[in-house]
């Protein structure tokens, strides 16, 4: 394996951004750390900053109002497209940011020996 190759599959203990706007930046500085302890590493910097840029744009969406057809008056926050909401959810299923249940993804070894079915279809 190359070193910069062995670098970008090695545990993080940061990710490096790539160029983003001020916004993003925001976003990955809040989640980075989690990011990385749920076993994000370089080479995951460009799929975690797609997740941070929509993270800020379904932020921006929450704050603009619509108007009603009716009385066009200000009312609720513009909805996103529930197909951008799903896609937001399973990029962050990767850093293990979509709740309690994506989280449960890196247990590796220690889940294995804790896994009452592990040794399903094996014979010991």
């Amino acid at each position: 394996m190359t070193g910069s190759l062995a670098a970008a599959l090695a545990p993080a203990m940061s990710l490096s951004p790539p160029e983003l706007p001020d916004e993003v930046a925001e976003v990955w500085a809040e989640y980075v750390g989690a990011a990385v302890a749920n076993g994000a590493r370089q080479c995951d910097a460009e799929s975690f900053a797609e997740w941070c840029s929509m993270a800020a744009m379904l932020r921006k969406a929450r704050n603009i109002k619509s108007k009603d057809a009716e009385d066009n008056e200000i009312s609720t926050p513009a909805a996103a497209p529930a197909s951008y909401v799903a896609q937001f959810r399973m990029l962050g299923e990767l850093f293990g940011l979509a709740g309690p249940g994506s989280r449960v993804v890196n247990k590796g070894v220690e889940a294995a020996k804790s896994n009452p079915f592990a040794r399903n279809g094996r014979r010991d």
